[in-house]
């Protein structure tokens, strides 16, 4: 049950390289939606070499600023809430009665859960767009059917975003580390219209690393929707609460 709670907060809350890049000035294809909201009932399906249990969560996105996802184990039962934004992260284990705090960087999560995914590439995933901001990124090569665009930060990692030019959308990432090594694999998947939003219904995370992977299906999705933002929750004070550095 802890491992149910745990993966499913974190995901409703992932090289430096030699590779060069082309300094282009047409249009770049990928962008960001501009969207401000998104409510949506995902079904996570983990396999990994110890834990292979699928669950349930609703999750709210507000704009970039923050995300808040309850997390359902049998019989429709609530686990677990989480509530993040750009500078912290907070999600509190019903079923154990315990809450975790810190920074939401993908050391922090990868420490807690050993998923390296930060708020930044939850959100980016939920939403269909790249991590970085658009204009960072630099074509990397192209063919009749798709562009590969590329962002590097130098001696850390580099990243790559495949556009589909048939779906006009993303289709792809790859992160790899300073040493080359590829460490997330994110395929995007039977693309469905949300709210009037081409949006992938099916993304599929691979961690090489550890042999693993994870499968968020969005099973139903709102955009835009007049909604209160999201807010973080209470937790109560006979709660044993832990700080992540």
């Amino acid at each position: 049950m802890r491992k149910i709670v745990i993966f499913a907060l974190l995901v409703a809350l992932s090289a430096c390289s030699s590779y060069k890049t082309q300094e282009i000035k047409e249009e770049n294809k990928i962008s960001r939606f501009g969207f401000q909201s998104m409510q949506a009932n995902i079904s996570v399906s983990p396999d990994f070499p110890d834990f292979k249990q699928s669950f349930v969560a609703d999750v709210q996105l507000s704009a970039y600023d923050s995300v808040a996802l309850t997390a359902f184990g049998p019989f429709g039962i609530t686990v677990g809430k989480l509530y993040a934004t750009p500078d912290k992260f907070i999600f509190y284990n019903i079923f154990e009665n315990t809450c975790l705090t810190g920074a939401p960087t993908s050391e922090n999560f990868n420490k807690a859960v050993h998923i390296n995914l930060s708020f930044a590439d939850i959100i980016a995933f939920l939403r269909n767009e790249p991590t970085f901001e658009p204009e960072k990124y630099r074509k990397y090569e192209e063919n009749e059917k798709q562009i590969i665009y590329t962002y590097s930060n130098v001696g850390k990692f580099a990243e790559f975003v495949v556009y589909s030019k048939e779906k006009n959308a993303i289709v792809q990432y790859q992160r790899k580390n300073a040493a080359n090594e590829l460490e997330l694999n994110v395929f995007l998947e039977n693309f469905k219209k949300f709210s009037g939003y081409n949006l992938a219904s099916k993304l599929t995370f691979k961690f090489p690393s550890v042999d693993g992977s994870l499968i968020i299906e969005l099973e139903k999705a709102e955009i835009d929707k007049p909604t209160a933002a999201p807010f973080q929750f209470k937790v109560p004070n006979s709660a044993k609460k832990y700080v992540i550095d």
